[in-house]
């Protein structure tokens, strides 16, 4: 199942139809419509306005781990590279040790 089709069934279990979401996130329809139709692929920043807007976290809005691995990697190409670079280096920081028991 696509994006698209996965929204449409979050749409229609909530009730709501394309210009409840267009009025929710402020996208126009006729843009929501094509998301819908899979005639376009929405941004992270377009997701996260839906995702807002149906009060789900980013995840629930995709079907499977692949789009969500895909959702990822477009967060991350759309972070500055001193950033991803940070986090990089990050990965085995002191946090990830503070559940551990002593």
């Amino acid at each position: 199942m696509d994006f698209g089709e996965r929204l449409k069934e979050i749409l229609d279990s909530k009730g709501w139809n394309q210009a409840d979401l267009s009025k929710a996130t402020g996208i126009e329809e006729g843009h929501v419509s094509k998301i819908i139709t899979g005639k376009i692929k929405p941004n992270q920043t377009t997701v996260s306005k839906i995702a807002e807007a149906l009060g789900m976290p980013l995840a629930a809005l995709y079907d499977d781990d692949m789009a969500v691995r895909q959702l990822v990697e477009e967060v991350i190409r759309e972070l500055p590279a001193d950033m991803v670079d940070f986090i990089r280096a990050q990965k085995n920081g002191p946090w990830l040790k503070v559940n551990e028991r002593a």
